[in-house]
């Protein structure tokens, strides 16, 4: 991959994250399993959870799941 196409997917991804940031909804985005670590949140998903936007990024999935649903995901696993 080239520097220019390095600088536009830089480019394209904070494009997508302003984006997603001014939704009036609640948008998180978390890496793939297991770990499934937060990766962006928006302030109203911050808002929604009690927490700072900052505070949710590095976060697991998990921590979001009430028991059920950690348990639906351990079964899709």
């Amino acid at each position: 991959q080239s520097e220019e196409e390095r600088r536009i997917a830089g480019a394209m991804c904070e494009r997508i994250h302003l984006l997603f940031a001014q939704l009036p909804m609640q948008v998180a985005y978390f890496g793939p399993p297991p770990a499934g670590i937060c990766l962006f949140a928006n302030e109203s998903f911050a808002h929604q959870q009690g927490l700072q936007q900052r505070a949710i990024i590095g976060l697991q999935l998990r921590e979001f799941l009430n028991a059920a649903d950690r348990q639906r995901v351990r079964q899709l696993q």
